[in-house]
């Protein structure tokens, strides 16, 4: 499946269960792929020029991606509210804010992210997690120190990204 320029969110899934070979996203307002309460499988997700979250997962979702190529982008991957997410072969070119782990509404919980296999080209080193989430890079943890409130308040076009495009 192919998205090309769309001004907000390109694929929205909310109480899904979907797997899928080969997304491209390419000049996206908003978010590539924006996943709650859903399960999700993929291989194989590109994405390039994505004004706000390039995978933006939330709300319980469990999410297994292979293969993930991410350009020019603002914000690389976003997990929140309780969703586990393993993401294996991320590369991540010139993006702004390259992780993002958090709780943004304080009735989900915290989450996880693990990554095997991450590589940074070009882009920012900014890995921005609460103290209750986690994060695991190629079997490091990284620790967060700031409230699920204060990740929140830099995202949503107030330092990184954009406010949704309606």
């Amino acid at each position: 499946v192919k998205f090309k320029n769309i001004l907000s969110d390109a694929l929205d899934v909310d109480s899904g269960n979907i797997e899928f070979e080969n997304i491209s996203c390419k000049n996206i307002g908003n978010d590539c792929i924006d996943i709650s309460n859903s399960i999700v499988k993929g291989n194989i997700f590109f994405a390039e020029n994505v004004g706000d979250k390039s995978l933006s997962i939330g709300e319980k979702s469990q999410v297994n991606i292979n293969n993930l190529n991410i350009i020019n982008s603002e914000i690389g991957v976003a997990v929140k509210d309780n969703s586990i997410t393993v993401l294996e072969n991320i590369n991540l070119s010139n993006i702004t804010l390259p992780i993002a782990v958090f709780v943004k509404k304080r009735e989900y919980g915290p989450a996880k992210l693990e990554i095997k296999n991450f590589n940074l080209n070009k882009s920012n080193e900014i890995l921005l997690v609460d103290k209750f989430s986690e994060l695991i890079i190629d079997g490091k943890i990284i620790q967060g120190d700031l409230k699920g409130e204060e990740v929140e308040a830099l995202l949503y076009g107030n330092v990184y990204g954009k406010q949704t495009t309606r």
